[in-house]
């Protein structure tokens, strides 16, 4: 049954598209009307909302940002790899913009850029964009989920990760990897330092909660990977003994 709390939680996502989990519980829980009446969970309103803007080519999802472990919320378009239909606020420029942006993150080694090298992407004759448009649209696709600043790097956000994936899958199937314990797409994950294979950083914590070894190397004995304390630290990092036997932070 779609009620008034469906309705205000929609138009919300709308206006705001990308949150915290933490804010759309708070939003969850400031919705008028009788609590008896509600939802029993935050997950159980948004299934019935998807069931509902499906046919919109909408989803609300939640992700986890394998940089910040944060959960958010976010409002996705599931039209097409057509990037024309996912951002139809935006100028061509900015669209080509966007995708040399996107093109430059994913080929490059680390899978990041400086912010600067990220503005100057902008000068291409074929963009011709102004260097204050630039940068105010570069921030408006910070804001929106679409990429994620941190220590003057440019990143691919959890928004671009969840819903552009068919368009990294016809562009640059040869730059992408799943991870090896879920299997959705992961680009600023852990490697192996034996086996080479990539985690999700939550993933590859969760695993060796209960486990020493690296996941694909269990059988073979080799992985380097130990868990401090055989637990995950209360910052929620994980120590990996070098072969000189000091120990490395998972950043």
């Amino acid at each position: 049954m779609f009620t008034n709390e469906h309705r205000y939680f929609i138009q919300y996502m709308l206006e705001n598209s990308y949150i915290s989990l933490e804010e759309a519980s708070e939003v969850y829980k400031s919705i008028p009307g009788e609590k008896n009446h509600k939802s029993k969970s935050l997950e159980q309103l948004i299934h019935t909302i998807n069931e509902k803007i499906c046919k919109q080519e909408l989803r609300i999802v939640t992700a986890k940002c394998d940089l910040t472990n944060e959960d958010n919320v976010i409002l996705i378009n599931t039209s097409s790899d057509n990037l024309t239909r996912r951002l139809r606020a935006f100028t061509p420029s900015e669209l080509l913009y966007f995708q040399i942006i996107i093109k430059e993150i994913i080929t490059t080694e680390g899978q990041k850029i400086p912010y600067h090298i990220c503005l100057n992407l902008s000068k291409s004759d074929a963009i011709s964009l102004k260097a204050d448009d630039a940068e105010n649209v570069l921030e408006k696709w910070l804001s929106m989920g679409y990429f994620i600043k941190i220590e003057k790097n440019i990143h691919l956000g959890s928004r671009s990760i969840v819903e552009l994936i068919p368009f990294f899958h016809q562009y640059y199937k040869d730059y992408i990897k799943k991870c090896y314990l879920c299997s959705d797409l992961v680009f600023s994950g852990h490697i192996c330092d034996i086996c080479k294979e990539e985690f999700h950083k939550v993933c590859i914590r969760k695993f060796l909660v209960k486990h020493q070894n690296c996941p694909n190397c269990i059988n073979r004995n080799e992985s380097r990977y130990r868990c401090e304390n055989e637990s995950i630290d209360e910052d929620d990092s994980m120590s990996i003994p070098s072969t000189s036997r000091k120990k490395k932070r998972l950043d």
